[in-house]
């Protein structure tokens, strides 16, 4: 899935709110792992699986276990944007759920 002329949108999603990620993308990694906090760092994963999700792996247990608030948010907003809009795992995004009332 790795496409290189366009820029995935959940990466560029992703990347308004950690714009200095940007450079560990287009450097392939070079840059020092220890200057990104455990958060950083997740956020890099993800866009890693975005990028090769055939060969990289995300866990989604790292959300729950290290984000909080705001970029729970981001997360699940960024692989929101991947699945229906990068990935096309979901044609039609229009799943209704109802619930019946008793």
């Amino acid at each position: 899935m790795s496409n290189k002329q366009q820029p995935l949108k959940a990466v560029k999603y992703i990347l308004n709110f950690f714009p200095f990620l940007k450079g560990y993308i287009e450097e392939n990694n070079k840059l020092p792992k220890g200057t990104l906090s455990e958060n950083e760092k997740i956020f890099l994963k993800m866009i890693k699986f975005f990028q090769m999700p055939g060969e990289t792996a995300f866990n989604y247990q790292l959300i729950f276990l290290h984000l909080k608030n705001e970029e729970v948010v981001i997360a699940h907003k960024a692989l929101d944007i991947f699945a229906k809009q990068d990935s096309y795992m979901i044609r039609k995004p229009t799943i209704i759920m109802t619930r019946k009332q008793e």
